[in-house]
């Protein structure tokens, strides 16, 4: 007979949570500003997006990049490690289906992760709410969802210039290019 003895751990916090350095370093391997978006516009894609826009805007001597789609709602996979790589501040996702009455919001705090490698308190870094449409911190989303019955909108806070360069490369690098 085995002696066998189990544990439950928690993998979100304590010894064996991996610390946000983890995610720092992964997000090192999105050097390439395509690479980064295209994560984004993959999710859009695995969402049945039929349009997915990307805009740019000037924010606090910074500049905020929006991902729009019209898609069944977005799963989020991979796009924390891209949204490291790109931005300083947050990512939030901004969700909606056909059947949902209100809107979905999941906001993932870069600067906390930034400012605090070494820490393993994942819940501190996220907070997911629901919101009725005119709640929503921003007009772009508010604008968004008043037209749309479902989709998402991505928020990209504060890009990093070392990666993305200016507002004026990145909308021609990324969006000019690509506008019909």
């Amino acid at each position: 007979m085995n002696n066998l003895s189990s544990q439950n751990i928690d993998t979100k916090r304590g010894p064996m949570a991996p610390n946000y350095k983890t995610l720092l370093e992964q997000s090192r391997s999105l050097s390439n500003i395509h690479t980064i978006i295209a994560e984004f516009v993959d999710n859009s894609i695995d969402a049945n997006a039929q349009t997915v826009k990307i805009d740019t805007i000037e924010a606090d001597g910074s500049f905020d990049v929006y991902i729009t789609d019209d898609g069944d709602g977005c799963k989020g996979v991979g796009m924390n490690s891209a949204a490291v790589g790109l931005a300083k501040n947050s990512l939030e996702i901004y969700s909606k289906t056909t059947k949902d009455k209100k809107l979905n919001r999941a906001h993932f705090d870069l600067k906390m992760l930034n400012d605090n490698p070494n820490s393993n308190d994942w819940d501190r870094l996220y907070n997911f709410e629901q919101l009725d449409v005119e709640q929503a911190p921003d007009e772009q989303v508010i604008s968004f969802f008043s037209r749309e019955k479902k989709g998402t909108v991505i928020v990209l806070r504060k890009i990093r210039y070392e990666v993305s360069g200016t507002k004026k490369k990145f909308d021609k690098s990324i969006l000019q290019n690509h506008r019909s």
